[in-house]
């Protein structure tokens, strides 16, 4: 795997789970059977075992609609890493194991003979690997049910993704340093931005939390992302009786992570379980978005919505929405999709995440202000009408957009290019007369203004 050169360094590094992924389509009726009580997704309910018996049951029933690799973080930054066009360097945090008896039973990778170097080969688009392990032991796992193209429930069996922690630090511990640094501190510190999502173990994200504080303690230029999902929201607003520690720890991770935390990524019913409302509204709740932002940290949340994309920014720790106490609030409104165009939903908030990290990034996109909301949004969309993740289709719907913004900025390019185009094949009279045409409608559309 290629290494990023020292003087252009890393750009994005994700840091979350990679699960095996299983994605069936169901019955409403059947999906809701046991949603768990805590909102559309399980993280730390189950075990990787714990699904071979669901997941085997499906394969030998209805089959899948797709299987792929996951993770929420990491199929942002397979997002960024197929964005060739705006020319980032990514790199990814994570644990994983080769496939495991059920993936082989079940042929996960689909008529392949050797799985394993398939499953490697999965991780080629990245651009560094130095903290990506391979271990051995049962694979993550997640169980996504799909009803009407829209994720009705996960669950998540978290497998060797439990273990990611403790081989980072025996991997610190054995690396020769001078007893002042921390390498894996440092290499968080080296990239641009850093995008965060949530593990099942509440302890591991606090330690990611912790270890990036101290990384913009060594690069304050460095932005860090999170996108903090149904349960960690959830567990931050209810105490859950049967799991105390587990839920206040849950809430001293957001708290800690909103501190460190420059852009968050958030839906409207994630939002809801951090609000007093039984719904969120954002120009009605900006009390809750003000006490995200008690540092000088947190710059912007994306709201992922169904019709539109919402950018809010902070400025002096102040929520701005447009007409209302004199804030602001930027709406990216996009054509919302009929139920029949929706194939699948996983995976769209990760590209909408990639997709507006990649956007503020590349230089390709600083003259066109809206664009990263606007491709971000763009992506998301082509992956809701995929039955599989279509990380290869990203590049030309980015371009796609970043062209459309170009000429909106300079709308005269068109014609330009046109007039040149008839001068090269057809001389100067041709392009007289086609300028006389032009003018001539000009000279008409005024007289009919008149």
């Amino acid at each position: 795997m290629a290494q990023p050169s020292p003087d252009q360094g890393i750009d994005v590094i994700g840091i979350g789970a990679i699960n095996y992924d299983y994605i069936v389509k169901v019955s409403k009726s059947l999906a809701e059977e046991n949603i768990p009580e805590s909102g559309d997704e399980d993280l730390s309910r189950f075990t990787a075992e714990d699904l071979a018996t669901p997941i085997s049951k499906y394969y030998h029933s209805r089959g899948f609609t797709d299987t792929q690799i996951g993770g929420s973080s990491y199929l942002a930054v397979k997002t960024i890493s197929y964005l060739q066009d705006l020319n980032l360097n990514t790199a990814y945090v994570g644990i994983y194991s080769t496939p495991g008896e059920l993936e082989r039973d079940v042929d996960f990778f689909t008529n392949v003979s050797d799985v394993d170097q398939r499953a490697r080969e999965e991780f080629d688009h990245l651009d560094d690997d130095e903290w990506l392990f391979e271990v051995d032991g049962t694979p993550g796992r997640g169980l996504l049910e799909l009803s009407s193209g829209k994720r009705q429930k996960a669950r998540v069996g978290p497998g060797v993704n439990t273990r990611l922690v403790e081989h980072i630090r025996e991997k610190e511990a054995a690396m020769e340093t001078d007893g002042d640094t921390n390498p894996f501190t440092e290499y968080l510190a080296s990239a641009q931005w850093v995008h965060l999502t949530s593990f099942a173990d509440f302890d591991q994200f606090q330690f990611f939390v912790d270890r990036l504080k101290d990384a913009k303690k060594l690069n304050p230029h460095l932005r860090v992302s999170i996108d903090p999902g149904y349960e960690y929201t959830y567990r931050h607003t209810s105490y859950d009786s049967a799991a105390p520690s587990q839920a206040d720890g849950n809430r001293l991770s957001l708290d800690d992570a909103f501190e460190v935390t420059d852009y968050v990524f958030m839906n409207t019913a994630e939002l809801t379980n951090l609000s007093d409302s039984d719904t969120f509204e954002v120009k009605r709740d900006a009390d809750t978005l003000a006490s995200l932002s008690e540092t000088d940290e947190l710059q912007a949340i994306i709201i992922k919505e169904e019709n539109r994309h919402s950018l809010i920014n902070f400025v002096n720790n102040v929520p701005y929405y447009q007409e209302v106490n004199d804030v602001v609030l930027t709406e990216y409104w996009h054509r919302k999709l009929g139920r029949f165009d929706i194939k699948n939903d996983t995976g769209t908030g990760d590209a909408l995440a990639g997709g507006v990290i990649a956007g503020i990034l590349s230089p390709t996109t600083l003259s066109y202000k809206p664009v990263p909301v606007e491709i971000g949004s763009s992506l998301a969309s082509e992956v809701l009408q995929s039955y599989d993740f279509p990380a290869k289709n990203m590049n030309n719907v980015a371009r796609t957009v970043i062209s459309k913004k170009q000429k909106q900025a300079n709308p005269t390019d068109g014609l330009e290019k046109k007039i040149n185009a008839i001068r090269a094949n057809h001389g100067e009279r041709i392009e007289g007369l086609v300028i006389g045409i032009i003018a001539s409608g000009l000279v008409y559309l005024i007289t009919v203004l008149v």
